[in-house]
């Protein structure tokens, strides 16, 4: 197991080593076909994040507005938001008080199973304690 100054890290498939408190909800994210996490942290000061992109401004919009935002309404102190950093393709971030991971793991689960033959390419999550 990797070890940075602030939080236990885990391999996950996405062949890079996270957070152990978010490698499952990064997991899960890259279960979507073409999205990519880019950054994520299991939290500081009570609060945790993970970046991704996922195709242009419209697929992006989409997956984050359409998708997201409505499955995690009824979960408090969750963020969404898109942006575009010098002129760059758009990325998302989802921002979360860490207490609530497992509720956006569990969310983001039937998400991402509900839509498996539009957006999974076959990807299995493995967690870090499986």
């Amino acid at each position: 197991m990797n070890q940075t100054k602030h939080h236990p890290q885990v391999w996950v498939k996405v062949n890079t080593p996270v957070d152990s408190g978010v490698a499952e909800l990064v997991c899960l994210l890259n279960q979507v076909d073409r999205l990519f996490t880019l950054d994520s942290c299991q939290g500081r000061d009570g609060w945790g994040y993970v970046y991704f992109r996922y195709g242009n401004w419209r697929k992006l919009g989409h997956f984050v507005f359409a998708e997201l935002a409505p499955a995690l309404r009824e979960i408090e102190e969750v963020t969404l938001d898109v942006q575009s950093v010098n002129g760059n393709e758009p990325m998302a971030r989802l921002s979360f008080r860490t207490e609530t991971i497992s509720r956006i793991v569990s969310v983001l689960g039937l998400v991402v199973n509900g839509h498996r033959s539009e957006y999974s390419h076959g990807r299995e999550c493995k967690g870090p304690h499986n």
